[in-house]
């Protein structure tokens, strides 16, 4: 059980982090382990890393729980997945533009 336990990957709450898929990942895990939620609570805090740990240290005075926990940790991260792929489909648009202000200013020096 503790090996299995140890497999599991440290979530830091970077940019290229999937919170969803970090919480899924661990929740197949502590299934198979047939781990209780309060179990879950404390095994999961010592996988935090970088901004995701310092988030909880300053929060973990209102997450009483593992529930409060999985509603808390996605509402914190979510956004840096949601902001990441609205930053790639903005990437396109931007290139469209520069690429038009660039014909703008061929036409404008001839």
């Amino acid at each position: 059980m503790e090996e299995v336990i140890r497999s599991l990957i440290k979530f830091g709450g970077t940019l290229n982090e999937d919170v969803v898929k970090w919480l899924h990942d661990m929740e197949e895990i502590f299934d198979r382990v047939q781990l209780r939620p309060s179990n879950k609570f404390i095994v999961a805090q010592s996988y935090l890393t970088k901004t995701a740990a310092m988030w909880f240290r300053f929060n973990k005075s209102n997450i009483p729980d593992w529930s409060t926990f999985l509603i808390e940790i996605v509402k914190a991260f979510q956004l840096s997945t949601a902001s990441k792929f609205s930053l790639i489909s903005t990437i396109p648009q931007q290139e469209k533009e520069n690429e038009n202000n660039r014909v703008d200013l061929i036409n404008d020096n001839q």
